[in-house]
């Protein structure tokens, strides 16, 4: 065995170590299942807490919001599994919410509020398969709120709290921008 100083840190493995616990036991041991993924929603958002420092690794940076992610959607595929939807929702809701306050945090550095507006998208799209087919109104603010991250972390480096603050207000000083085909056709 080597030790390559080039590989990149094993931040990850508690979580991974929990995860695949979880996975194993979700079909025979559901209540052991559940804790393992509740400890590994733990880690991940320690993870994410960890990312917060302006040395963390890059590759932790990246990461972190995914591994929150993850964490969530297993933990709610079981809760699906055994018939609380309810409880499957505050799950997904649970991801949601650790990755946009991340985005428009004072105290996230910019590679981190960058890499939860990354993966805005994904996050969106545990939302939208956890809800109802068709309800509009349930996804309206989920789609507001990762909207306003996204546009706090794009168009405010230094300050996305205020950036985000600027947005729900209406008073964005923030222009739209055109598209490169409509640069093309003026």
């Amino acid at each position: 065995m080597t030790n390559d100083s080039s590989a990149p840190p094993r931040f990850d493995g508690t979580w991974r170590r929990l995860s695949e616990e979880g996975n194993r036991a979700s079909e025979g041991d559901p209540a052991r299942a559940r804790r393992a993924y509740e400890g590994a929603i733990v880690e991940a958002e320690r993870l994410l807490a960890a990312a917060e420092d302006p040395d963390s690794e890059p590759d932790l940076v990246d990461a972190a919001p995914v591994l929150v992610l993850i964490a969530c959607q297993n933990a709610a595929e079981l809760e699906r599994r055994r018939g609380a939807p309810a409880a499957a929702s505050r799950l997904v809701a649970r991801a949601f919410e650790r990755v946009v306050t991340t985005a428009v945090s004072p105290r996230a550095p910019r590679a981190l509020r960058q890499s939860c507006a990354d993966n805005l998208k994904h996050v969106l799209e545990a939302v939208i398969e956890d809800l109802p087919a068709g309800d509009a109104d349930g996804l309206r603010p989920f789609v507001e709120r990762a909207m306003a991250a996204w546009l706090a972390v794009r168009f405010s480096a230094d300050e996305p709290a205020g950036a985000l603050a600027a947005l729900a207000s209406g008073s964005s000083r923030a222009e739209p921008r055109a598209t490169p085909a409509a640069r093309k056709a003026s």
